[in-house]
């Protein structure tokens, strides 16, 4: 048997050699709307509706209630999506971002493509499943192939005369038809886990808004038996930045600790030797990302465009928990690479002076970020076993 023609993982009672195709055998290219102008994209109801280039990119199976309007006459020979199509990115302004895809799997009528992307529909559903196509061409290996197709300085383009020539491998239908079946359930965990962490986000959020004074000094929802007003304090007399000679600098331990820096993610990396921050618990603050993170346990420092923060001698006594969650509601918004901290000193934030109350609201939403992280943990493992299938179920 030909190793090169059988995956390393498949499912039980399969053993056969898979078949080589060129995407020009089993269908053929079309391409988006054309010879539209601004003005038929700017209609707010419509018969008609477009796929966007980001429904494509984010999504592997077309969101339906993201699609748009477009006006389309009756004159217009224009293409109309069917289910089972595949959408590809033939543009991007970077190569690993080239020749995505996605599949339209949905019975809605009068749906068109955007003119930055082209479809592929295939040409006989009987002998190849659109879906186990769809997650082929998402591996790794042809992935690999498809971004070596790109050209471009600035910006890179797929050439459709390329991708008609790429080379398949495909097993019989009731594989592909297992397969895709596979994929499909894997894609839908995910959806829901991130509808799930979207639930929770906003969630977070609504409390935020809530269970901070208002203008009017009271929060519109607090604790039983907290009835005293709140006050607003302006941050730099709340908060200060912690000295140097609180970091002690290169310092080696014996096991790895974070690395914090001020980037989205909350952690860069785990390593044994930097400049260690002993003062604890501290709030950190992004300079130029705005980007806050509250921290209790032991962490290097990744860099200088960042300020530690810590509760200021007059407010010694108060939760720095409870004044992180306050802050992140009213922090600044980015705007720039700019000495955001100025912009943060003079922002004004709700407090309650009685300590019980800010313990509970502090803990309060550490359990709901304790929550979102358990689902970003989840999600991130799912993406990890769906890419490790991706690398080893196709050829």
């Amino acid at each position: 048997m030909n190793k090169s023609l059988v995956p390393k993982i498949r499912f039980k009672g399969f053993d056969d050699e898979w078949k080589k195709y060129k995407l020009n055998d089993i269908g053929i290219f079309f391409r988006g709307l054309y010879k539209k102008t601004k003005a038929d994209f700017e209609i707010n109801n419509s018969n008609f509706y477009y796929v966007t280039y980001t429904n494509i990119y984010n999504n592997r199976f077309i969101k339906i209630d993201s699609l748009k309007y477009v006006n389309i006459n009756k004159n217009e020979n224009q293409n109309r999506l069917i289910k089972g199509d595949i959408l590809f990115t033939m543009t991007s302004e970077t190569y690993n971002e080239v020749g995505l895809c996605s599949i339209f799997n949905s019975d809605t009528d009068n749906v068109y493509l955007n003119s930055f992307c082209s479809g592929f529909r295939i040409i006989d559903i009987r002998i190849i499943n659109s879906i186990f196509l769809l997650f082929l061409l998402l591996s790794i290996q042809y992935r690999e192939k498809i971004i070596k197709m790109a050209n471009g300085f600035t910006r890179y383009n797929l050439s459709k005369t390329l991708l008609l020539n790429l080379q398949v491998k495909i097993p019989n239908i009731i594989q592909q038809n297992l397969i895709g079946n596979f994929f499909t359930i894997i894609d839908k965990k995910i959806e829901l886990v991130k509808e799930q962490l979207s639930l929770l986000t906003k969630q977070k959020q609504y409390y935020l808004n809530n269970m901070f004074a208002n203008e009017k000094g009271y929060p519109q929802i607090r604790f039983k038996g907290f009835n005293d007003e709140w006050v607003l304090k302006q941050v730099q007399e709340v908060l200060t930045t912690i000295k140097s000679l609180k970091i002690k600098k290169n310092f080696e331990s014996n096991t790895k600790l974070p690395l914090i820096s001020q980037k989205k993610d909350f952690i860069d990396s785990y390593i044994k030797k930097g400049n260690l921050v002993e003062q604890l618990p501290i709030i950190l603050f992004g300079d130029h990302t705005t980007i806050l993170k509250y921290l209790d346990k032991y962490f290097f420092v990744a860099d200088d465009g960042i300020k530690l923060l810590e509760l200021s001698n007059s407010f010694r006594n108060f939760n720095l928990k409870f004044i992180y969650y306050s802050v992140l509601l009213n922090n600044v918004s980015q705007s720039g690479y700019k000495r955001h901290f100025l912009m943060l000193k003079n922002v004004f934030i709700s407090l309650t002076n009685n300590i019980n109350e800010q313990t509970k609201i502090a803990h309060f939403f550490t359990i709901i970020d304790r929550k979102i992280e358990l689902v970003k943990e989840q999600l991130s493992l799912l993406a990890k076993q769906k890419q490790y299938y991706l690398n080893n179920m196709f050829i």
